[in-house]
């Protein structure tokens, strides 16, 4: 009895059709399959928090690699741009901010606009004219920041400025 009832189970879990519900159990372990956007909201606005305390002994490449919510290809990615520029103009380095993509952001944070698939629109509280791409990706069953702004986003992909 105890064999079938897990042959059953086996056989009912393998018919579901593919992405057939936002929620996938490894395990015991329920993983998110749709992207979760609290998680790109929760980076950006902590950057923003991040910005506006320009506390001078905390650089943006330390802070990136001191958030959690953040895929090692993002840290990289913005650790080779930040050396490039610094190697191309010392004096200037990029001359405006990669996560941003742009000078100036909102100071009251953002919100979503809207979603699509893996990336995520957000426009600013204060600002909304104000809008800034982000890419999440699922790692190890956890959804991460894996682009914003510049880093790790195409170009067709960016906000328009």
């Amino acid at each position: 009895m105890k064999i079938e009832m897990i042959i059953l189970g086996v056989a009912l879990w393998a018919c579901q059709p593919a992405n057939s519900t936002s929620e996938n159990i490894k395990g015991n372990t329920v993983i998110q399959v749709e992207p979760n956007c609290e998680v790109a909201i929760q980076f950006i606005n902590n950057y923003v928090v991040f910005c506006n305390a320009k506390n001078p002994n905390i650089g943006l490449l330390d802070w990136v690699n001191s958030q959690s919510v953040v895929t090692t290809g993002f840290k990289l990615e913005l650790e080779n741009m930040l050396v490039a520029a610094e190697k191309n103009d010392p004096q200037l380095g990029l001359g405006f901010d990669p996560i941003f993509d742009a000078q100036d952001y909102p100071d009251k944070g953002f919100e979503v606009d809207k979603q699509d698939s893996t990336y995520v629109l957000v426009k600013g509280v204060d600002w909304p004219d104000f809008r800034l791409s982000l890419r999440l990706t699922l790692e190890d069953g956890r959804w991460l920041v894996d682009g914003a702004g510049v880093i790790n986003i195409p170009a067709n992909k960016r906000a328009k400025r």
